[in-house]
């Protein structure tokens, strides 16, 4: 038998009943509009070198509709499941760890003292020693598009960007940040503003999005609310 590993992201539960849909006519597929992946990538993870990206975007090749298999969210066409198949040690298991670091990281950064260590486990064959780990997420909270990224290291965050899509306005930079350099606009994101008036709150180790969130942020808070609901990681294995 292959081994498989299964990815299923859903909001709370499983009751579509309980989410906000739509009908263009009673014989059309509801538009549903909640929490759902759209796309992940990692880049220096354990046995992950170069960049790797899972999609949840459907093919439009796909001619048979699967209750419940493809949501729409926007214009977009996105898979509720997906299954990764391979050969051991091809990654699949880390693939699946390096979405859970990722959320570590989101909620446990501003908790750390300026001495302590970030999760931080590099390809271990890397040419370069201080190359940093790089996570990107891509999701849909209701109607926006939010993407989030970062890339670190053992002891910092060298790089962490927020952008948001919403429908018929174009993508929207929130906030960008390298080092201790941060560059927002308040009038965008006004939860940044309590930092940038006080930098000393930004511990080299913590996320801003973090920081942002435990100050009652509410663009972070949505992006932290999704790691805490918005998807959830299924894997297992069959053979013998």
């Amino acid at each position: 038998m292959i081994e498989c590993q299964f990815l299923r992201y859903v909001l709370k539960n499983l009751d579509y009943s309980l989410f906000s849909c739509t009908f263009a006519s009673p014989k059309t597929i509801p538009i549903l509009y909640f929490a759902m992946l759209a796309s992940f990538s990692v880049e220096n993870f354990r046995s992950i070198d170069s960049k790797m990206t899972l999609s949840m975007s459907a093919s439009t090749g796909i001619k048979e509709n699967v209750p419940g298999g493809v949501v729409k969210c926007g214009n977009t066409s996105l898979l509720t499941s997906m299954a990764i198949y391979g050969s051991n040690s091809s990654g699949k298991s880390n693939l699946l760890k390096a979405m859970l670091v990722m959320g570590y990281i989101v909620w446990h950064s501003v908790r750390l003292n300026e001495d302590e260590e970030l999760p931080y486990e590099p390809f271990a064959l890397s040419f370069c020693e201080s190359r940093p780990t790089y996570f990107e997420i891509s999701f849909f909270d209701d109607k926006d598009l939010f993407t989030y990224k970062f890339l670190y290291d053992s002891k910092e965050i060298k790089h962490e960007v927020l952008a948001v899509k919403s429908p018929r306005k174009s993508l929207k930079t929130l906030f960008t940040r390298t080092g201790s350099e941060i560059n927002l606009d308040p009038s965008i994101f006004p939860e940044g503003k309590v930092v940038l008036e006080n930098g000393s709150l930004l511990n080299k180790n913590r996320l801003l999005l973090s920081l942002c969130g435990q100050l009652k942020g509410e663009y972070s808070n949505r992006v932290i609310s999704w790691f805490n609901k918005g998807f959830l990681v299924v894997s297992g294995a069959e053979g013998s």
